[in-house]
């Protein structure tokens, strides 16, 4: 890829992207653990036998099953705008990290994985400091791409 020049506002917001990167998974992760923990805690409330059967369950006004309507409430917040956001960046930014060489991919790793500094980056990949700052500037412009930032 040539060299990009990348405005400054979406170099930062790409960088923060990527620095959220392992954030985001465990957000959506607990996000999700939050959602179906909520429906199967009142669905064992609702007296789940063996097997999952209904041993009784009850009905709110209007009739219709708590157990339904819960079930459509979780569906519907797996689906919702939140998750759905978090799926799509963590998925954009990891067909970002396919995308790079593995030189790229070792600096990904320790500064937006292992979030080692610059310099830290450095020591470990046995590199100049410019060159270091070469292969960040590869990976946002890749990212600044895939997110949809730049063509």
């Amino acid at each position: 890829m040539g060299r990009t020049q990348i405005p400054g506002a979406i170099w930062y917001k790409c960088n923060r992207e990527l620095d959220m990167y392992e954030l985001y998974k465990l957000a959506l992760a607990d996000l999700k653990t939050e959602i179906m923990g909520g429906y199967q805690g009142r669905n064992q409330r609702l007296g789940r036998g063996e097997n999952g059967h209904v041993t009784e369950e009850p009905e709110i006004n209007g009739g219709g099953s708590i157990h339904h309507s819960k079930l459509d409430t979780a569906i519907e917040r797996l689906t919702g705008e939140e998750v759905m956001d978090l799926e799509k960046t963590i998925q954009r930014i990891e067909d970002v990290y396919k995308n790079l060489t593995p030189r790229q991919q070792h600096f990904f790793d320790l500064h937006y994985k292992k979030h080692y500094t610059i310099v830290e980056c450095q020591r470990h990949m046995n590199y100049e400091r410019n060159r270091v700052h070469v292969i960040k500037r590869e990976v946002i412009e890749k990212a600044a791409v895939r997110l949809g930032y730049i063509r």
